[in-house]
């Protein structure tokens, strides 16, 4: 590691921007995108006990902040560009637990007759309510990118087994690729990239907590500072630094004014599967003039114990009033959306007797149980959660809104015009459709990895007129918070633009920390997060060795 100041080399004065003190906001730590896996470092600090070695300046050409799949795309990205690149990281090795990814118009796509254009997939991705902050433009960037990116991972040793509509979503159309890996992110994404980026020359400098970027008089971001595991500091002076530090779903102060519309549902115990960002890049970026979008976050329907969460819409869904919010059939990270959007933290599942054998579950990371009807576990899951308060059971409509909390007579009233719509085939409220045509896990797949699908017609207008009666509490989920949408404001070069839509000298930024030009505020596809990370992760890492070697 080249030491400027064992070379003789002094370190110019610049302001320093320092690291959020202890306070409201804490001790800024560097997250990556999306997941730090169990056994990552989860809290800022982590220094030893033992004396800190001596002071440590180092120059680098590029320095990326964030070892996880948008950091380490941008260095592969700059290395293989000529240039020299540094990785710090507060944990112990390059990490992600994203398993999947989407994305349009690529071949894969192709042979399965879906030709969908970048054009269609970028008002996709809009379709949803969304912030005034959107960049449509952005939007329509990432979607052209992201054909790229499938070749990109794949020249760098991901191995895909194919492409397919994510099983929780079964009415949309293939868009979601999976590894022959299946859902192990570490041996999908992790493992391949941190050995392209070892075999560029990316250098790593782990157990690093980043504590503020390095600003000059004009305003350019000039350098690092950072401590090491034993305490020591480091200062990186680099021509270029990508910020590509996650997002900010642990800073309860960030969301809620960055994403106030989420539900605070609090930490539950053994939860802590996904690691939420410290908000680095917003605290950081604030300091350094930049503009700071705000945004939302992933968001999932969730019964504690696993019971149906009905993927497809099959039942009929109310919030804590007693009436319908939605079209029940809607994608599920809408329906979680819609559903956050109109103040419900809990929403509950009604249906019959008849239903439960018929629904179809699907199979998700973190919303409802794995199963698919007819293997003998939903019934498990139902009387687990009967058995521990979060499902109930009762012979009338009446004595089933009792148990839950609601009025009688508004529950009542919703479920006697749902019976009449579904008896017309007409949902003249929010125009479920009767039925649709789902793609599903075909039974006797051979592949393991979720891209064999059949065609199944799902009946989704069905009545609640066979006693028992049953609703299925669900609240939603945040607690885990898989990522969130905001932060700092880009363009299609990556670069961190101020609050006057200008360029911040030598600062770019790719993945959770910078998605909300691109993404907007809700999550409604699976591996969106991880298409953002490696498309703007690569075009970060271009654009800061084009800027460093100039």
């Amino acid at each position: 590691m080249f030491n400027a100041e064992k070379n003789g080399i002094s370190v110019s004065r610049r302001s320093f921007i320092a690291a959020a003190g202890i306070g409201a906001l804490g001790i800024a730590g560097l997250g990556v995108l999306g997941c730090a896996p169990n056994g990552a470092k989860a809290e800022a600090g982590g220094t030893s006990a033992t004396e800190p070695g001596p002071d440590e300046t180092v120059n680098v050409e590029v320095c990326v902040l964030g070892a996880g799949p948008a950091g380490v795309t941008a260095a592969i990205e700059a290395a293989e560009a000529g240039a020299d690149v540094l990785v710090i990281d507060l944990n112990s090795s390059v990490t992600g637990n994203g398993h999947s990814m989407t994305a349009c118009d690529t071949e894969y796509q192709h042979a399965l007759g879906n030709n969908e254009t970048a054009e269609e997939f970028a008002e996709y991705l809009m379709h949803y309510e969304d912030n005034p902050n959107t960049d449509k433009d952005l939007t329509l960037f990432l979607a052209r990118e992201s054909t790229g990116i499938v070749d990109w991972l794949s020249d760098h040793g991901v191995e895909w087994a194919g492409v397919t509509a994510a099983d929780p979503e079964p009415f949309e159309i293939p868009r979601v690729f999976v590894t022959v890996h299946g859902r192990d992110a570490q041996k999908a994404f992790v493992e391949p990239l941190e050995k392209a980026a070892q075999d560029a020359g990316v250098r790593f400098m782990f157990d690093t907590e980043a504590t503020g970027l390095i600003q000059d008089e004009v305003g350019a971001i000039t350098g690092v500072e950072a401590a090491g595991a034993d305490g020591h500091k480091v200062t990186v002076n680099a021509r270029s630094i990508v910020l590509a530090t996650g997002g900010y779903g642990r800073d309860d102060e960030l969301l809620r004014r960055y994403a106030p519309k989420i539900p605070n549902c609090g930490a539950l115990e053994g939860a802590g599967v996904w690691s939420r960002g410290t908000g680095f890049a917003i605290r950081e970026g604030l300091k350094a003039g930049a503009e700071i979008i705000g945004g939302g976050g992933h968001l999932m329907y969730k019964n504690l114990e696993g019971a149906n969460a009905d993927h497809c819409g099959q039942a009929l869904h109310v919030g804590v009033d007693g009436r319908r919010f939605c079209d029940e059939s809607m994608n599920r990270l809408d329906r979680a959306a819609k559903a956050a959007d109109l103040g419900l933290t809990d929403v509950f599942i009604i249906y019959d007797n008849e239903l439960p054998s018929t629904l179809y579950t699907g199979t998700s990371s973190s919303g409802g149980t794995a199963t698919t009807s007819g293997d003998g576990s939903v019934d498990d899951a139902l009387q687990a959660a009967i058995d521990a308060g979060t499902v109930f059971k009762a012979d009338t409509i009446e004595g089933l809104a009792r148990k839950i909390g609601i009025n009688e007579s508004v529950l009542a009233n919703t479920v006697d015009s749902y019976n009449a719509w579904c008896q017309s085939g007409v949902d003249e409220e929010f125009g479920k459709p009767a039925e649709k045509v789902a793609l599903v896990l075909d039974p006797d797949r051979k592949d393991p990895n979720g891209t064999e699908q059949i065609e199944r017609t799902v009946q989704l207008l069905n009545e609640i007129k066979t006693p028992p009666f049953y609703a299925t509490k669900c609240f939603i989920n945040s607690y885990q918070l898989p990522s969130t949408f905001g932060g700092l404001k880009i363009n299609d070069r990556a670069e961190v633009l101020d609050t006057g839509g200008n360029p911040i000298p030598n600062l770019y930024s790719g993945g959770e920390a910078s998605n909300g030009a691109a993404l907007g505020r809700v999550y409604v596809t699976s591996g969106m997060q991880m298409m953002n990370a490696f498309c703007f992760g690569r075009v970060a890492g271009e654009s800061a060795a084009s800027n460093s070697a100039s």
